[in-house]
């Protein structure tokens, strides 16, 4: 009963962390497609009029992408990967120089438009070993339909593709474990950034409750106050 219970806990996971994998193959390419769709435009068109194009594909994409694949992790992994809480700003121009400017949007830049390609291929290559893994392994199925010759091959395809069905769960785990370390490292602030934050934090509770207590001393003072003018 036990040994039943944990291949269907290991099933669910492998199904888990493959429909993950699945799922970013397009959002890996979405940014580096678009962006070299926009510099092919202008590079072979000549048309350096349109040159905003792409720099707006990189302004949107990048802050779009990391809300989407956040939700990703948060949705099909239950990996909730933290963000920094902007500093608002009220003049556009300089929220966006300072978005521009920040650490994290560079971060996620690196995720999406240079990592993102290489993780597209990692899980095509996860896909591929379970497509490999599932026929393979149903090989022996159909392979007395093939001539007798063709019977060996047959077999050690199966013994390749159960090899691969074994395999395959870990390398689906071994993916998406490594995309969420990486995200976490650059879709999320950095431990700086959370001890900043908690800082911040920290000083603002800090400072209301100084003016709680003042007011309530006030409050106390005053209805003493009150209540001595009133005996008198």
């Amino acid at each position: 009963m036990r040994s039943s219970r944990t291949l269907r806990r290991a099933l669910l996971r492998a199904r888990r962390d493959t429909g993950f994998l699945a799922a970013g193959i397009p959002l890996h390419l979405a940014l580096a497609s678009q962006w070299v769709w926009g510099v092919t435009i202008v590079v072979k068109a000549n048309a350096w009029a349109v040159v905003p194009i792409p720099f707006a594909l990189f302004v949107v994409g990048v802050p779009a992408l990391t809300v989407v694949q956040r939700h990703r992790y948060r949705v099909l992994l239950g990996v909730d990967v933290p963000r920094l809480t902007p500093t608002p700003e009220r003049w556009w121009p300089r929220r966006a120089l300072r978005w521009l400017s920040s650490a994290q949007t560079w971060r996620q830049v690196v995720y999406h438009l240079l990592l993102g390609p290489l993780l597209a291929a990692l899980e095509l290559l996860v896909l591929a070993a379970w497509a490999v893994a599932v026929s393979g392994a149903t090989a022996c199925g159909w392979a007395w339909a093939l001539p007798g010759e063709e019977r060996l091959m047959a077999f050690f395809y199966t013994v390749v593709g159960v090899v691969l069905l074994c395999s395959a769960p870990w390398l689906a785990g071994a993916t998406a474990r490594t995309e969420t370390r990486l995200a976490s490292a650059l879709l999320g602030s950095s431990r700086n950034e959370r001890l900043r934050q908690r800082v911040e934090h920290l000083a603002e509770s800090r400072t209301d409750l100084i003016e709680a207590v003042d007011s309530e001393r006030r409050r106390i003072e005053r209805d003493l106050h009150d209540g001595g003018s009133g005996a008198a």
